[in-house]
C-alpha cells in the first residue's frame, strides 16, 4: 500500500489548515473592532463639529463635499492602519526568533517551554497573497464603517446645525 507523505500526515495537515482559517477569522474580527473604533471616533467628530459643518454648509459646501471630507479622513485612517498592520506583521514574522530571545533574556518569558512543547520555536510562513488580501479587506471594512458618519454629515441641514447647542 503506497501512501504519500501528505496522506500519512493528513490529520496534522488538516489541523494546520483549520488553524490557519481560525487565525484568519480572529484577525478579521480584530479588524472589525478597529473599524468600530473608527466609526465611534468619526461619529463623535460629527457630533462635536455640527456647528462647523453647518458653517461649511452655509458657506456653500455641498452635501457631497461635507460627506467626502469625513470619508477622506476615515479612508486615510483606514489606509494608515492597514499599511502599519501589514508592515508590523511582516516585521514580526521576519524577527520572531529575535523577539523570543529578547523576551526570554529580559523578562524571563519562555513562549515554548521545552518540558511542555515538542517544538522549540514558533513556526511561521509569510503568505504574501493572503496578507495583501487581508490588508485590503481591513482597509475596505474601515471605509465601510466610515460611511455612516459621512452620510450623517452630508445630510445635515445648515439651519439645524447652526442652531444646535
Amino acid at each position: 500500500d503506497l501512501q504519500t507523505w501528505e496522506e500519512r500526515r493528513s490529520l496534522f495537515l488538516g489541523a494546520i489548515e483549520n488553524e490557519r482559517r481560525v487565525t484568519t477569522l480572529v484577525m478579521f474580527f480584530i479588524v472589525v473592532v478597529a473599524a468600530f473604533g473608527i466609526f465611534a471616533t468619526l461619529s463623535a467628530l460629527v457630533r462635536e463639529k455640527i456647528r462647523d459643518l453647518g458653517v461649511l454648509a452655509a458657506l456653500g459646501f455641498s452635501p457631497f463635499r461635507r460627506g467626502s471630507l469625513l470619508l477622506t479622513v476615515g479612508s486615510l485612517g483606514s489606509a494608515l492602519g492597514a499599511i502599519l498592520g501589514y508592515v508590523g506583521a511582516l516585521w514580526l514574522v521576519n524577527h520572531h526568533t529575535e523577539i523570543e530571545v529578547f523576551l526570554k533574556q529580559n523578562f524571563n518569558i519562555e513562549i515554548f517551554r521545552q518540558d511542555l512543547y515538542v517544538i522549540d520555536g514558533l513556526p511561521v510562513q509569510w503568505d504574501t497573497e493572503m496578507s495583501l488580501f487581508l490588508t485590503v479587506c481591513a482597509f475596505l471594512v474601515g471605509v465601510l464603517f466610515t460611511l455612516g458618519p459621512a452620510i450623517r454629515a452630508a445630510r445635515l441641514s445648515p439651519v439645524e446645525a447652526l442652531s444646535y447647542e
